[in-house]
């Protein structure tokens, strides 16, 4: 192993100078905003089979792209009226940046394609050893999505999904019918809302921080859409209208009766909270599933003033069925005081007043929400861009009680949020053969229990630059947070401390010939103050035998101490689907991908992953023992479309 480590890194150090940059793959800008939430590798899935044509897409179309502001879709709509057809897909380039060009070029094309009736996609995916834990059913994964358009106007589509561990083969089921003209779209099924920012409903990309530090204030769209995938718990059912009054007015309507897993006491026979895993792969889990029928009324007005200011009011009402019994009767009195916030009861109502406005450099955003017509949320964004930098900032606050089931406070996936407060702090500098990122997130509870009797504070700061030549492209990255944890003594619980886990990372981009792709990363951790240290190493090779044939593959060294310096590794996947693997102790994974374009009808993608805890370590990690030192996965998948 040691050998092997000098190899890689001598490649690291000499290749860089003989070769030639490439782009990476299409999903690979994005790895850290998915592995927060599922929801958008799908989305960003259907970006790619059904891509923005940009001779003839309106700005509906446009904002399905999560990354592009108004301004650059106005910019972009505005070019094309006044002169014309684009000659080509790198026109686009100038007008939104080379940095946002790079993300959003695998998701447009010049013209439209020629008109599919018919799309079929299915994916499967097994370990070869068998999961651990009593399940009821195999492990195997599987996904089928098929959907079917009639003419531009009505389009209609179908998934099903079982997990691993789940006994029935259509665990999982989702579908829409769906009805799109310029003035009108009328969804019978599965769609998502995202309006205003983010506090009463939120997409999967509304506030995510990543790398792509400024997204959060250029993300941000007034949108509804079908919904067509896998994440059970993103999306309504039922009926959405949007009606486009005139060229400034929209109304939007929601009628939907969707079920939710459920926490159950089986002792007291009552409903205690919602279930948001997915999972049903045992008893307990089954008994859980479509325990809650949440029923939403949600009716929604937006005007443009001027074309540069919108606003928008919006109210919602959610009734659970059966009603929430998160009492003291139902559960122990000590974990009631620790989750105050958990909901309890039957009815929610939710309103909000927002507001956008934009010119060419310079953007302002706000939303004000109140729950139960007494507790409050708000949150104000501001955002200035100039041609070499760009800067934003964040501030909000969730009053105590302020609760939503479908907002999200910012970068927080979790429904029903706290009392929080922050800031958020990004900056961007283009300095021609580079660009600097820098973020900065602060984050407090404003109200604790006496089980935590002092506020918690968060703060996180990031900052990555990257470096540009005629040859190799190099990312240095630093990401430092501190967050709270417990020190323990004799097994026991004792005194709060503040942990910090700070992180460098060093990459390189390299390709000795056009059809070859290397990419090279060493990342180190360290968490403070126990001590803890971890490494990882990978080499990618992504090689092209054909226009239609591609092969990813990778060979990955890691070794941290226990389970508290795991570092997280995320993968190149088939589209629709990600890995998040969390390495730790001492061992090596590889793993081979291969995609074949059979013909203009059909597509293979074939993946096999292999990861090996090396013997004399892997019972000693601090987080359990492992029962086995290697894991292996196969995952397959392929689409039709005519």
């Amino acid at each position: 192993m040691r050998y092997f480590f000098t190899i890689v890194v001598n490649l690291a150090v000499l290749l860089p100078f003989s070769c030639l940059a490439q782009e990476s793959s299409a999903i690979e800008p994005w790895l850290e905003l998915i592995q927060k939430d599922a929801a958008l590798a799908e989305l960003l899935q259907d970006l790619q089979e059904n891509p923005i044509a940009v001779n003839t897409a309106n700005k509906a179309d446009w904002q399905r792209i999560p990354l592009l502001s108004e301004s650059m879709i106005d910019k972009i709509l505005t070019v094309r009226r006044k002169k014309g057809e684009f000659k080509s897909v790198r026109q686009i380039k100038a007008l939104v940046g080379a940095n946002w060009f790079r993300r959003i070029r695998p998701f447009i094309i010049l013209n439209p394609r020629p008109h599919q009736h018919f799309f079929w996609l299915q994916r499967n995916y097994r370990t070869l050893e068998n999961p651990q834990g009593i399940y009821s059913g195999s492990n195997l994964y599987s996904f089928s999505k098929t959907k079917v358009r009639y003419n531009k106007k009505i389009d209609a589509g179908i998934v099903t999904q079982k997990d691993v561990g789940e006994a029935q083969w259509t665990d999982y089921m989702n579908g829409y019918i769906q009805f799109n003209t310029k003035k009108i779209r009328l969804i019978a099924g599965s769609f998502y809302i995202q309006l205003g920012q983010g506090l009463v409903f939120s997409s999967a990309f509304g506030r995510m921080k990543s790398t792509l530090v400024t997204l959060p204030f250029t993300s941000t769209k007034d949108r509804a859409a079908a919904y067509l995938g896998s994440a059970e718990n993103f999306a309504q059912t039922g009926l959405f209208s949007q009606i486009q009054c005139n060229p400034k007015t929209k109304v939007r309507f929601a009628l939907s009766r969707t079920l939710r897993d459920g926490q159950y006491n089986p002792f007291t026979k009552k409903t205690i909270g919602f279930d948001y895993t997915g999972y049903h792969r045992n008893p307990k889990e089954q008994n859980q599933k479509d325990l809650i029928a949440e029923q939403l009324l949600a009716l929604n007005i937006s005007h443009k003033f001027s074309g540069k200011m919108k606003l928008g009011l919006l109210f919602a009402r959610f009734i659970f069925t059966p009603s929430i019994e998160f009492t003291s009767q139902n559960i122990p009195f000590s974990e009631l005081r620790r989750r105050y916030f958990h909901f309890k009861g039957r009815f929610l109502n939710l309103g909000s007043i927002y507001y956008h406005f934009e010119n060419d450099h310079f953007s302002m955003a706000g939303e004000w929400a109140v729950s139960d017509f007494s507790h409050h949320a708000f949150n104000q964004t501001l955002f200035v861009w100039e041609t070499n930098v760009k800067f934003g900032i964040i501030f909000w606050q969730l009053n105590r009680d302020y609760q939503t089931p479908l907002g999200r406070v910012f970068d927080d996936q979790s429904p029903f949020p706290g009392a929080q407060q922050g800031v958020y702090g990004a900056f961007v500098y283009d300095f021609g053969r580079g660009t600097m990122r820098f973020y900065k997130l602060i984050k407090k509870n404003l109200w604790r229990t006496y089980f935590d009797p002092l506020p918690i504070l968060h703060d996180e700061w990031l900052s990555q630059s990257t470096f540009r030549f005629s040859k190799v492209e190099l990312i240095v990255r630093i990401r430092h947070r501190v967050d709270d944890d417990f020190l323990s003594v004799n097994g026991h619980s004792s005194e709060r401390i503040n942990r910090s886990h700070t992180s460098l990372r060093m990459e390189a981009d390299y390709g000795p010939a056009k059809k070859v792709l290397f990419r090279t990363r060493l990342e180190w951790c360290r968490i403070s103050p126990f001590k803890e240290k971890g490494i990882l190493m990978f080499q990618d090779i992504k090689f092209w035998w054909a226009k239609n044939l591609q092969t990813y593959a990778r060979l990955s060294f890691f070794r941290t101490r226990s389970y508290t310096s795991r570092i997280y590794e995320y993968e190149n996947d088939v589209p629709g689907s990600f890995a998040n693997i969390a390495l730790y102790g001492q061992g090596f994974k590889w793993y081979l991908q291969i995609n074949w374009r059979i013909s203009r009808y059909m597509r293979v993608w074939f993946k096999y992953r292999y990861l090996y805890f090396n013997e004399r370590d892997f019972n000693c990690i601090d987080y359990g023992k492992i029962k086995r030192p290697f894991q292996r996965l196969i995952r397959m998948q392929f689409e039709v479309r005519f």
